[in-house]
């Protein structure tokens, strides 16, 4: 099954491991790119729904800076669970565990995720196999 919102990635992440959550966010960014999704309101609609909470509170926290940088970017309204409590990092957290990076994710780390404390570096949040222009980063 392809995840064709964020909320299906969640799903799919505790049904399936945690550990598999990278998968199913390439996955996502495949369907988001996809140039049938292209437009604000179908853009939208794949970050409505809320997310289940996963164990691991960098992954909440991530698939919140999603939705906020898919919504900045498509010109549409945050969705309100994104602002929720639960998808904020009381501390800064670096995505990897090479702290050589912890530099370039300081830099590189868009707001939507900064504000969560979460470094993870660039997001791109765009495929190469479609041609959807609207939504490249």
């Amino acid at each position: 099954m392809q995840p064709l919102s964020l909320a299906d990635v969640a799903d799919l992440a505790r049904a399936h491991g945690e550990d598999r959550f990278n998968l199913f966010m390439k996955e996502f960014v495949d369907a988001l790119s996809h140039p049938s999704r292209c437009t604000p309101a179908q853009q939208q609609s794949m970050i409505l729904r809320e997310p289940v909470l996963l164990t691991q509170p960098m992954l909440n926290a991530f698939l919140a800076g999603v939705a906020e940088f898919v919504a900045q970017r498509s010109d549409v309204d945050v969705p309100a669970w994104a602002v929720g409590p639960d998808r904020f990092l009381r501390e800064p957290v670096f995505w990897g565990r090479r702290p050589q990076t912890h530099a370039h994710m300081l830099v590189e780390t868009p707001g939507p995720f900064r504000r969560r404390n979460l470094f993870c570096g660039y997001v791109w949040l765009h495929s190469s196999r479609w041609g959807c222009e609207s939504v490249a980063v």
